[in-house]
């Protein structure tokens, strides 16, 4: 099969904006009326119909330059902010798994957080350009029982480049560290937003009259990320690990804190909590 190039839609758009018949242009370069229709009418260089630009992989060194041009966002600060905001709630309540010829991301998500729900499909829908897809999961399952359970899903070919640390198993078992692309561009509190807003609770302590952050994941390395970006944001935290016993055995559980009344509320002033999202 051979793939259509950006070369031959240069030439296809060049021969319209001359005036020529779209049915003169099909016989001069040899490609099928629908593909030559499709490119007039999109008026763009990345289509979806050209098996080619279709599966062409976003540039590794720098993956959200070039998805700014598939989603036609100018806004670099914009893009780069939801990126990190979604980049945290991958790690925390995240994955990225292979479906047929493509690649998806889900983020599991509560039903009683209407304000933390809408912001995550608003996110979505700036960093990939559409609205991604909503499964709730008490529906899909027909329980008698009520459940809070909802996933939104977005599919991208590209997703593995967007987030390298996908894998098999849990993210516990495997090195997760931020890339250098990544460090280039992530902005510190929506990553800290999005890593407490998915593994992370906002609660008050009656024992001391104050509220706290506190974020508990098994990944030493997802929790490294967060408190190095606390240190960044100039956020003082404490953090201990502690033994989980579960169904498949002991795990470790690094909890990471932030307690002090200062410091909690200048945490909330930049990234809210699950009910007030900033």
């Amino acid at each position: 099969m051979k793939y259509k190039t950006n070369e031959q839609h240069a030439e296809v758009m060049k021969l319209h904006s001359n005036g020529m018949r779209i049915v003169d242009i099909v016989s001069l370069t040899g490609l099928t009326r629908s593909c030559v229709n499709n490119w007039i009418n999109r008026g763009s260089k990345i289509h979806g119909n050209t098996a080619q630009l279709k599966y062409s992989r976003l540039d590794p060194e720098n993956p959200i330059d070039s998805l700014r041009i598939k989603t036609s966002s100018d806004d670099a600060d914009k893009i780069y902010s939801a990126y990190s905001f979604v980049l945290g709630m991958y790690l925390g309540d995240g994955c990225v798994s292979k479906v047929g010829r493509t690649k998806s991301l889900q983020i599991a998500l509560d039903l009683k957080y209407n304000k933390l729900n809408e912001y995550v499909v608003d996110q979505l829908t700036v960093l990939f350009g559409k609205k991604p897809y909503i499964l709730d999961r008490n529906m899909d399952r027909g329980q008698k029982n009520k459940s809070n359970s909802l996933d939104v899903k977005v599919y991208s070919i590209d997703m593995g480049i967007l987030f390298p640390h996908e894998g098999s198993g849990a993210k516990h078992l495997r090195k997760i560290e931020l890339t250098e692309w990544q460090k280039r561009i992530i902005n510190p509190s929506q990553l800290v937003k999005g890593l407490m807003m998915s593994d992370g609770s906002y609660f008050h302590c009656n024992t001391y009259n104050r509220d706290n952050y506190s974020f508990c994941n098994a990944s030493k390395d997802i929790c490294r990320i967060l408190t190095e970006m606390l240190d960044i944001l100039g956020i003082k935290y404490n953090s201990h690990t502690k033994k989980k016993i579960g169904v498949k055995g002991t795990v470790l559980k690094t909890h990471v804190n932030v307690n002090r009344r200062e410091e909690v509320k200048k945490l909330h002033d930049l990234i809210g909590d699950k009910n007030q999202i900033v």
